[in-house]
């Protein structure tokens, strides 16, 4: 294996971590959001969405994709986890060559 791929895989693997931590900041602000906005229920929510949308849709309808958003979540850290462990087993592997 060249020095380089070791660098660029490094790398990689800081960019996907940083890609995971960002995504789940956003991931609670989002759930923050969105409880209080079912809490409160503003009336310019329903304003800007038409009058056909009720509450109990709406809930329906940020749950999904709040849910949908964790699971994405969960593959951006599966892949920070991957790289983290690709690259410490590479590491050692030229270590002992």
């Amino acid at each position: 294996m060249s020095d380089t791929f070791q660098m660029r895989l490094r790398a990689a693997t800081g960019a996907a971590w940083w890609v995971a931590i960002l995504w789940w900041a956003l991931v609670m602000i989002s759930s923050g959001g969105v409880l209080l906005i079912l809490h409160v229920r503003p009336q310019f929510v329903m304003t800007m969405l038409g009058e056909d949308m009720t509450w109990a849709e709406l809930r329906t309808i940020y749950l999904w994709s709040i849910g949908v958003f964790k699971l994405m979540t969960f593959v951006a850290t599966f892949a920070a986890v991957f790289l983290s462990v690709w690259q410490s087993r590479l590491r050692r592997l030229m270590k002992k060559a």
